[in-house]
């Protein structure tokens, strides 16, 4: 799914978004860019990645989210949690560069859930935030 730079792009829209993706479970790779939609926040990125639960066959995704400055600490604690309860999960790239609103803290704890994740399961990852 491609949006880079949409601005009109909203939590509404990724509401809807989420929840059209929670209903095909057999996918198995997940492919999200929305890079400099500056009208995502917190609430949005939270609701997609809790979408991940519901997909039983995912291995791989790579979620872009560069540029994204509503997107906070409480976001990416989001997707944080989910990192360990993704069973098939092999393959993690993350892309939140430019998001000013996340900490150092936070993207310690990102780092800290792949590695944590990586030693129980085979788990290739590109973090950058």
């Amino acid at each position: 799914i491609y949006f880079k730079s949409c601005p009109h792009i909203t939590d509404n829209g990724i509401s809807q978004i989420s929840h059209a993706i929670s209903q095909k479970t057999k996918i198995n790779t997940l492919v999200l860019e929305f890079g400099d939609c500056v009208n995502i926040t917190d609430k949005g990125f939270s609701q997609l990645c809790k979408s991940f639960s519901s997909l039983p066959c995912l291995s791989c995704v790579r979620f872009i989210f560069n540029g994204c400055w509503k997107v906070t600490n409480e976001g990416l604690g989001t997707i944080t949690s989910m990192i360990p309860k993704i069973s098939g999960l092999n393959h993690i790239y993350l892309d939140l560069t430019n998001c000013q609103r996340i900490t150092d803290d936070a993207k310690q704890g990102i780092q800290k859930a792949v590695t944590t994740a990586s030693k129980t399961k085979s788990l290739f990852s590109d973090i950058r935030v």
